[in-house]
């Protein structure tokens, strides 16, 4: 099952020639006639209006930035009556799944898990067990054909299309645990001759159908659709900064020391091109390890203490940053095959430029993970319900029972989101895999967890004693923060456009983050040098002073709790004692606290917005920033610089926990010493395979085309980053020259839309751009100096930044004018478009390799790794990559890995003036020689 969905720009109303492929969907199983398109937007720009129908579909469903346009404008009443539903859950139909069936004649029960009703078939204790919040039960047998294991439990998409027993279309989500269902209840005989159910359902399961409208509790056989999204397994979770800097104890105690001994050991090996190369394949090894992990003994294989985090490691090792998980997984065991075929061998490709540029990758990123806390692992698994367990336990199956286990989930809004519970072994689910237990209402009041797919991380309390510690203290009444306040969701009100533009906002990374610089700034009052606390609370007390001031004069608004702490700082004695100070620090961490709880809450307000038209409230975010920002966190956004750890360490100006590791991290980081050699150096890979000028001409044809699709695609992702959104070409009536504005999404002023939208000519002028920095680069802008509409002066609005290739190809200088120019809008690139183009190129080389014969194979790989690995011109080409020739025929260059092929050495030189061996006259002589690495004279960087 494959739905093709066409990419369109909502604003412009064009094509923007992508196709995306969603695999075993509800949307293909439930509209198998209907065609459904993905409408491009630009948060902050795009506007109800802009969602309008295109090419005869109109906006159904939305999720977040993806807009779901169907040929057929009533499927969304078909599956969710009340609109806002379409947005809240728009992409559970578009999920893709790993496998899909339908399931005819399935005898079911659905019981509301508040209560355990279920039709009066099953005493309410009974049938409450059997369920959980999206949580539910599936047959032994049903499990095992459709995945391959009776003890797996796996989240689930599930579709029922109108039929005669079920007169509505539904749609269900969450996750199925294999269980004896055959003698639950007095169930009737089923008509493979079995008793009892095939499934059991939760009511809170099913989504978009509410009031009358609900499943109502009871027994049903229906005919279902049945999508099985993953399956539950045992993985590793990195703790990070967002949990890291609450324990300053515990960093100091537990982690320092594990990530001091990380440090040691990849400065130690980073420059050694085997040795890297032999903790990559291991690095990898362990993450395949961990996904396939069924059990306890797979997990006590991979739980070492310096076992990098290896989903972070890999995340940015591709060609692009923009690569798509499946592409990215691609790349990854590439990188992974070649090395491990080459270790096993000879050694033969480990200074090739295109593996030597993997492995700086690996090592930088390696050390972002110790110096964040990444490099610090819990273990994972899926989150499941049991009411067996008291709300201080927890069933980790392969944990011994009694033992006390430190457990959170991310994301975590603050510290009251990592608890201790105690192991308590239950006989009915210790052979599940790759599951956690846990009564629900401790999921639900300290974790904010539900049962549809959430997973727990958790680790052994005798392996972090001090965050064990740590965290049961923060968590006494008297240190936690207050509970977040769950609002009550309030309806949309509009029209579907206008609401699924009002759920696309999303401010939870900005608020997140608000909270960990928060977090960062309470532990500074404790842990800076006492020498630095003196002018450290005067210049606090300044800023809260002017924070006052603006309150005042109306600029914000602080509620009066807040302002209550902030006055005694503020107004602070002229003579400061010791005292003074103390009591100060302790009254801004109280004041910084104070502000968590608000932040928490409005936290919680973000993540509920696609459910409920409640926003964060704008003014306490002011506020809570404002207050803040006397100083800021500068490892909060070093450790998303690319340049972090390449050829410096990372920023650390602060005293938090995080600040203890980066200092640490940076006193053993050196800069890595991996030298690529000439990329022709690799050119006898293949000696002895014979090829014809014939492959030499289609290996050229196989570079160009490769290669050139893989420059579009990098082209597009760096206008992406430089020039998000559509631009517009205009065209001089003079001289008709072309210039592209870019950036027109971001030209809106007061919140008042930009009024070229739609226009066929436009008056502008060239300025210099009075914004330029790294995230803008662009030296011009352009002002549009009349109404479009009415063709009235204005004052001079900028509408867009000039292209810089427009400004290079035409030697643009500030002051110049184009009157009357046409107009002419070009699609915005969006990140499906880039990974699109990725895409391309990886399909061509698949078409390629399935339209070779097996015998072609070799010849033809030889013949492009020929043409790739020759000095091209006088030019120096020693470092690039030959990207396609690894891509392309992967299996033939691990085949020719297994034997030494490069025996033969070819000595240059001997004819200087300055060899001592020059016009010797060799016969067969057999001498001793030394080979070193040394920089290639043609290098233009060498002097």
């Amino acid at each position: 099952m494959t739905l093709t969905l066409k990419h369109f720009d909502t604003k412009l109303k064009l094509d923007t020639r992508v196709e995306e492929k969603i695999e075993n969907s509800l949307a293909e199983y439930l509209y198998p006639d209907v065609e459904f398109a993905i409408g491009t937007v630009y948060p902050g720009s795009t506007t109800a209006q802009d969602l309008k129908e295109h090419e005869g579909k109109t906006l159904q469903f939305a999720a977040g930035e993806r807009m779901y346009f169907a040929s057929d404008d009533k499927v969304r009443d078909r599956i969710y009556p009340n609109a806002s539903d379409g947005a809240a859950y728009g992409s559970l139909l578009f999920t893709p799944c790993r496998d899909f069936k339908e399931l005819k004649n399935l005898r079911l029960i659905v019981i509301d898990d508040a209560t355990g009703e279920n039709g009066g078939f099953l005493p309410l204790d009974v049938a409450k067990n059997l369920v959980g919040d999206c949580y539910g039960k599936i047959s032994l047998d049903l499990a095992e054909e459709l995945t391959g294991n009776s003890n797996t439990p796996f989240q689930f998409r599930l579709g029922i299309k109108e039929q005669e027993k079920n007169p509505v279309a539904r749609i269900a989500k969450g996750t199925l645990a294999p269980f004896r269902l055959e003698q639950v209840g007095e169930a009737l005989i089923r008509d493979n001759g079995k008793t009892g159910y095939d499934m059991v359902l939760a009511t809170s399961s099913f989504k978009g159908r509410k009031g009358e409208d609900a499943i109502a509790p009871g027994e049903y056989n229906l005919t279902v659709g049945l999508g099985i999204k993953t399956l539950a397994e045992y993985g590793k979770h990195s703790l990070g900064t967002q949990i890291l800097v609450n324990y300053p104890r515990a960093v100091e105690a537990d982690m320092l020391p594990r990530l001091e001994l990380d440090a040691m050991i990849l400065a130690n090996i980073q420059s050694d091109p085997r040795k890297i190369a032999q903790h990559y394949v291991e690095t990898y090894e362990r993450r395949k390890a961990l996904v396939n992990a069924k059990g306890e003994s797979k997990i006590s294989d991979f739980s070492g203490d310096l076992a990098l985090d290896v989903e972070s490691v890999f995340s940015n090792l591709g060609e692009s940053g923009e690569l798509n998980p499946e592409q990215q997984q691609q790349q990854d065991q590439l990188v992974y095959r070649l090395l491990e075929a080459d270790l096993e061998g000879h050694f033969q490709i480990l200074e090739h430029p295109k593996i030597i540029a993997e492995l700086q990758e690996f090592v930088r990123a390696s050390w972002v993970d110790i110096a964040t806390g990444r490099a610090i692992k819990f273990n994972s698994g899926l989150a499941q319900p049991s009411l067996k367990l008291a709300e201080n336990e927890i069933c980790v199956p392969y944990i011994p029972e009694g033992e006390e286990i430190i457990v959170t989930r991310s994301p975590l809004v603050n510290s009251n989101g990592v608890i201790v519970l105690t192991n308590r072994h239950l006989p009915e689910v210790m052979k599940l895999s790759g599951t956690v237990h846990i009564h629900p209402q401790t999921a639900a009041d300290n974790l904010q967890a539900d049962f549809d797919g959430d997973r727990l991380a958790f680790a052994h309390k005798r392996d972090f004693p001090t965050l064990a510690a740590e965290v049961k203290e923060y968590n006494l009444p008297a240190n936690r923060y207050p509970d977040v306040v769950k609002k009550a969701k309030v309806p949309y009100q509009g029209t579907f456009a206008e609401i699924a533009v009002s759920a696309m906002e999303n401010k939870i990374g900005l608020i997140a983050n608000e909270i960990q610089k928060n977090v960062a700034l309470q532990w500074e009052t404790q842990l800076m040098p006492k020498e630095e606390q003196y002018g450290y609370l005067r210049r606090i007390s300044a800023h809260l002073s002017n924070i006052g001031a603006k309150h005042k004069n109306g600029e914000i608004k602080i509620p009066e709790e807040i302002l209550k702490q902030i006055t005694p700082i503020a107004k602070l004695p002229t003579s400061l004692t010791t005292q003074h100070v103390e009591q100060g620090l302790r009254e801004v961490r109280n004041l910084l606290r104070s502000l968590v709880g608000e932040l928490s809450n409005e936290l919680q307000v973000a993540v509920d917005g696609p459910k409920s038209a409640l926003r964060p409230d704008e003014s306490i975010l002011k506020y809570c920033q404002e207050i803040c920002n006397y100083n800021s966190v500068v490892w909060l956004t070093d450790k998303k610089n690319p340049e972090a750890f390449l050829n410096r360490g990372m920023k650390t100006t602060n005293h938090s926990p995080i600040d203890l590791m980066v200092k640490q991290t940076n006193q053993h980081f050196e800069e890595n010493q991996l030298i690529a050699r000439p990329t022709e150096q690799f050119r006898a890979l293949y000696p002895g395979v014979e090829f014809t000028q014939a492959h030499k001409d289609q290996a050229t044809t196989i570079k160009n085309t490769y290669n050139g699709l893989i420059k579009e695609a990098i082209r597009l992702e760096e206008k992406r980053k430089l020039e998000p959104g559509p631009s517009l070409i205009i065209t001089s009536a003079t001289s008709g020259r072309q210039i592209e504005v870019t950036n027109l999404i971001n030209s809106n002023v007061s919140d008042q839309p930009s009024p070229i939208w739609g226009q066929q000519n436009l008056d502008i002028r060239i300025e210099l751009n009075p914004k330029q920095n790294q995230k803008t680069p662009q030296s011009f802008v352009a002002v549009l100096l009349k109404d479009p509409i009415t063709q009235a002066s204005i004052p001079p609005r900028p509408i867009g930044t000039v292209s810089q290739a427009s400004a290079r190809e035409h030697n643009l200088k500030a002051g110049m004018t184009i009157k009357q120019g046409k107009v002419s809008f070009q699609p915005g690139v969006s990140k499906s478009m880039v990974e699109a183009a990725f895409s391309k190129a990886s399909e061509y080389l698949e078409t390629l390799s399935n339209s070779t014969s097996e015998s072609e194979k070799l010849p033809l790989a030889a013949a492009l790794h020929n043409i790739t690995h020759t000095e091209e011109s006088h030019l120096y080409q020693g470092r690039k990559k030959a990207s396609v020739a690894f891509a392309a025929f992967p299996d033939q260059i691990i085949g020719q890995l297994k034997e030494l092929q490069f025996t033969n050495l070819s000595v240059v030189g001997t004819h200087q003036s300055s060899s001592e061996h020059n016009g010797r006259n060799w016969q067969g002589e057999k001498v001793s020689i030394k080979i070193e690495l040394d920089a290639d004279p043609r290098d233009p960087n060498i002097w």
